[in-house]
C-alpha cells in the first residue's frame, strides 16, 4: 500500500477537481481502510505483540482493508455528522480512491480481496514494489505538491460538523456491529484459504511440497538462513541471484519443502521505515486539517459560523 501522505495527497488533488468542498471527510476515507488494520501492525510491532497475535491480526484486523467493511464505517461515522448522506459518500469514496491506488502494488499474498466477504480470494495487478526508487521518486513529487497546495488554500477548509444525540449513536454502533462481526465470522474460512498465508504459518506441515509465501519476514540468522514472520520461524534456502544479510525484511515465494522454504522469487524492503514516517506524516496533516474545518484557526471559526446559519 501507498503511505498515508501519498493517499491523502492524491484525493486532496482528487477532491479539488470535482471542486469537492467537504475535503476532510474525502481525505479521511482516503486513509479509513488503514486505521484498523494496517496501523494495528505498526502497533503491534511496536509493543512486540506480534508474535502473540500475527495470525488473528490477518484473520480478524487485516480485512478491514476491504470496501465491504469500509462501507459500514462510513455508514456509521456519517451517521454522527449533520449532514449524514453527503458525508458518507465522501468518505466511502475516499476509501475507493484507497483502494484504487492499492490495486497496482505487488504483493507475493495476491493483495486485497476487493469482493470479500463474498469472494476471499486477494487481487493485485502488482504492477510495482512500493519499496522501488521510481516510486519514493512519485511519492515525494505529490507529497511535496500536496503540502504546498494546503498552505496556500488553508482558509478554505471547512465542513467538520457533528451532531450528536442518543438516537444518532444508536443508528452508528448499528451499522458498525457488522463491520466488527463479520470478520470474526469468516476467520475460519480464511485460515482455510490461506489467507495471507494464515493456513501455512498455523499448520506448515500440511503445505509439504506446495507453493507458499510469505509477506513480511526478518532475516535472524545467516548459517543457515532463518526468517521470523509473525513470531514465526522457518528455514529457508535463497535460490535466488539476490543476497539476503542479516536484519533485511523481505517478501518471498518459493516451495516448502522438508521443513524448508526453497526460495524462487524475493524482494527485500531496503527502506522499511520511509512508508512509516510519511504516514505519521500524513497522520499529522490530517488531524491539522480536521482542527482547520472545525475552527481552530486560520479564519475556520468565522467560516464554520456563517455554514451554521
Amino acid at each position: 500500500m501507498p503511505d498515508w501522505l501519498t493517499h491523502i495527497g492524491v484525493a486532496y488533488f482528487l477532491g479539488k477537481c470535482f471542486g469537492l468542498r467537504n475535503t476532510c471527510w474525502f481525505l479521511l476515507g482516503a486513509v479509513l481502510p488503514d486505521v484498523f488494520s494496517r496501523t494495528s501492525y505498526v502497533l503491534l510491532d511496536l509493543f512486540h505483540f506480534s508474535k502473540y497475535l500475527g495470525i488473528w491480526v490477518h484473520l480478524y484486523l487485516d480485512v478491514f482493508h476491504t470496501p465491504y467493511i469500509c462501507l459500514f464505517l462510513s455508514l456509521s461515522l456519517a451517521s454522527l455528522t449533520t449532514h449524514p448522506k453527503k458525508v458518507f459518500g465522501l468518505l466511502f469514496g475516499g476509501s475507493l480512491v484507497h483502494f484504487f491506488l492499492d490495486l497496482g502494488q505487488a504483493y507475493f499474498h495476491g493483495g486485497t480481496p476487493l469482493f470479500y466477504p463474498f469472494v476471499l480470494k486477494p487481487f493485485s495487478l502488482e504492477w510495482f514494489w512500493y519499496d522501488q526508487d521510481i516510486v519514493y521518486l512519485i511519492v515525494i513529487s505529490i507529497s511535496l505538491l500536496f503540502i504546498i497546495s494546503l498552505y496556500l488554500n488553508k482558509n478554505k477548509l471547512t465542513g467538520v460538523f457533528f451532531k450528536w444525540n442518543s438516537h444518532r449513536v444508536l443508528v452508528s454502533i448499528l451499522f458498525f456491529i457488522p463491520a466488527l462481526l463479520t470478520p470474526y465470522l469468516t476467520m475460519e474460512k480464511l485460515q482455510i484459504t490461506n489467507y495471507k498465508s494464515t493456513g501455512f504459518l498455523s499448520h506448515p506441515a500440511r503445505y509439504e511440497g506446495k507453493k507458499v509465501s510469505l509477506t513480511v519476514s526478518k532475516v535472524i540468522s545467516i548459517n543457515p538462513i532463518m526468517i521470523d514472520e509473525a513470531g514465526f520461524y522457518f528455514s529457508i534456502k535463497n535460490n535466488t541471484a539476490r543476497p539476503i544479510k542479516l536484519g533485511d525484511v523481505i517478501s518471498l515465494r518459493g516451495f516448502y519443502q522438508d521443513e524448508v522454504i526453497q526460495v524462487q522469487d524475493i524482494f527485500i524492503h531496503r527502506n522499511k521505515y520511509f512508508k512509516t514516517v510519511l504516514s505519521l506524516i500524513g497522520l499529522v496533516i490530517l488531524l491539522v486539517i480536521f482542527l482547520l474545518s472545525l475552527g481552530f484557526g486560520f479564519g475556520g471559526k468565522l467560516a464554520n459560523q456563517n455554514d451554521n446559519k
